[in-house]
């Protein structure tokens, strides 16, 4: 014990934030605590069993698992909002059926996106995002949805911290632009990414507010950009506003989604 502070407790938790960051390895996490690589293999054994952690396939590196740290914090919500993921899984289903399109909830995870939950579009072109799927913030509708929907001050805070590569000749690699982009899309309530991310995909995605008015999500669909037009944004824009305010509100949020400040 030192500081009064249980060390073996301190060192799962501070594998558990650099897990929640990156995946990394035994000797990675090691390296970066300066622990002992026997200990390590504990506290990762630990948490893993415990569900905190999961091993990614068979290359020796791990990840925090997200969908169990959600399920977490929705435990530990308030009586209304408990059960919002479980809920939201309504919400996904109606709207890949009314969009005939793949749909996700995802959440946000320092500076990406991490998809929570999915529902498969009917066509045979759907687009599969499993769970655990991350998408940058700044290159992705369901991240550019959540960044729009942050204060003034947050996101201006959030976007230096952001490594705006080019990802496609589509890519938004200016944080202005991109702050110019999201002023043009918060009046419609939800964004768009056209071929910013994947030039084969389109996505559009509309933030989710919990009761406080904070941004905890985004909803989005995804499909084929050949498929795209700015009619089929339209209609697909409204649809997705329209199940994001729903969502939110049925876990507590007061009023419509904000579309201007």
């Amino acid at each position: 014990m030192k500081n009064n502070t249980l060390q073996t407790l301190d060192r799962g938790l501070r594998i558990l934030e650099l897990l929640c960051k990156n995946e990394m390895g035994p000797s990675e996490l090691s390296r970066t605590l300066r622990l002992d690589r026997a200990n390590v293999h504990r506290q990762l054994h630990t948490l893993v069993e415990r569900g905190f952690v999961e091993k990614v396939g068979t290359n020796g590196r791990y990840r925090a698992n997200q969908r169990h740290l959600q399920t977490l914090a929705g435990i530990s919500g308030n009586a209304q909002q408990k059960n919002w993921i479980a809920l939201a899984q309504t919400y996904l289903e109606e709207l890949s059926k009314s969009t005939e399109q793949s749909a996700n909830l995802c959440v946000p995870s320092g500076t990406e996106m991490v998809y929570l939950l999915r529902v498969l579009g009917n066509n045979d072109l759907a687009v599969n995002m499993p769970p655990g799927t991350k998408r940058p913030l700044y290159c992705s509708a369901v991240g550019k949805a959540y960044l729009g929907a942050l204060p003034e001050e947050e996101l201006d805070l959030l976007l230096k911290k952001l490594d705006m590569q080019p990802i496609t000749s589509r890519t938004i690699t200016s944080p202005a632009k991109l702050k110019e982009h999201l002023k043009k899309y918060r009046e419609h309530g939800y964004v768009v990414d056209d071929g910013e991310y994947d030039l084969r995909i389109s996505c559009l995605a509309a933030p989710v507010f919990d009761s406080t008015g904070r941004p905890i999500a985004s909803i989005g669909v995804s499909g084929p950009r050949e498929d795209a037009s700015s009619k089929q944004f339209a209609r697909l824009g409204a649809i997705i506003a329209e199940k994001a305010n729903a969502l939110s509100q049925a876990i507590g949020y007061i009023g419509e989604v904000r579309k201007k400040r």
